[in-house]
């Protein structure tokens, strides 16, 4: 496939994506979380003045970032989006996927006793890890251990795994998985626990790539529609685009594909992000809508 093919592929995915994500939302709506979803990966940018200029419309910028910004405050917005994204991801959960959170921690820093805390935890298993930081491997030996236990009124029976070796605080991972005294059962916990970095590799890529910090909004409302259309064009470079037509992005980028691994972690989503926006910055927008504003004659007029 040549620029200009996968190019419009990409504006064909972009649409199709888009339509699933506006269902149950009005045709204005619809075609506005389009118009958004396009800007972003085109411009890499929350900024509303740079989605406008993606679609570049026939109408002078301020018009069209005005309406933007009103359809920003659209309420509802939010959770009908998100609520179709996660019918999207959802047949992709399985029985044996795990779901991790990572909240806040709360630090208590001068509490010596507190209700319902264990104070202590044997750490019968050492291990080595290794891990990839960039070009380099980084080996941290960790002693793991757990304890099991139960939160205020709930039966459910947890376990509190303890992981020493990684930093100045040990992580602590409550689970609810079936938890013995094994080597092999811990490491399962922890393993999985790791794959925690990933999850921040992915909220360090949309905020990265997409300069979320950035983001120019005064509502919390239109701040909450904004994040949703962000995590939805996270979705589509990450999930949504088939494999064949991710292949096309990257050997058609390859030169900033390739200087990736020698400047930050290989962590291809950054590639393929800049690759949409090469392929969506170099074609015209799939709508240009507005009335043409009338050019000047360039026939010079002399009154007689």
């Amino acid at each position: 496939m040549n620029r200009s093919q996968i190019a419009d592929k990409l504006k064909g995915q972009i649409g199709q994506f888009s339509g699933k994500l506006s269902e149950g939302l009005p045709k204005v709506a619809g075609r506005f979380v389009e118009e958004m979803l396009y800007g972003i990966l085109c411009r890499q940018s929350v900024r509303v003045s740079e989605i406008g200029r993606a679609l570049n419309q026939r109408i002078r910028l301020i018009k069209t970032v005005n309406r933007l910004c009103r359809q920003l405050g659209r309420c509802g917005l939010e959770e009908r989006v998100t609520e179709n994204l996660m019918e999207q991801a959802a047949p992709r959960i399985e029985k044996d996927t795990l779901l991790i959170v990572d909240p806040s921690d709360l630090s208590k820093k001068y509490a010596k006793k507190m209700e319902y805390v264990a104070t202590s935890c044997s750490m019968p298993y050492r291990e080595r890890i290794i891990r990839e930081e960039g070009s380099r491997e980084k080996v941290y030996n960790i002693q793991v251990g757990f304890r099991a236990l139960r939160l205020p009124g709930r039966e459910e029976r947890l376990a509190m795994v303890v992981v020493k070796g990684l930093g100045r605080e040990p992580p602590m991972i409550l689970t609810n998985v079936q938890v013995v005294k094994s080597r092999k059962s811990l490491m399962f916990v922890v393993l999985s626990y790791f794959r925690r970095w990933q999850i921040e590799e992915t909220i360090r890529f949309a905020k990265q790539a997409y300069d979320i910090e950035d983001i120019r909004l005064r509502r919390y409302d239109r701040l909450q529609n904004m994040i949703a259309i962000v995590s939805a064009a996270v979705y589509f470079v990450a999930v949504w685009l088939g494999e064949r037509l991710k292949l096309g992005i990257l050997a058609h980028h390859a030169l900033q594909a390739a200087k990736r691994i020698f400047g930050v972690p290989d962590f291809r989503y950054y590639a393929l992000a800049d690759g949409v926006e090469a392929f969506l910055a170099g074609s015209e927008a799939p709508f240009r809508g507005g009335k043409a504003q009338p050019r000047a004659d360039p026939q010079l007029m002399l009154p007689i």
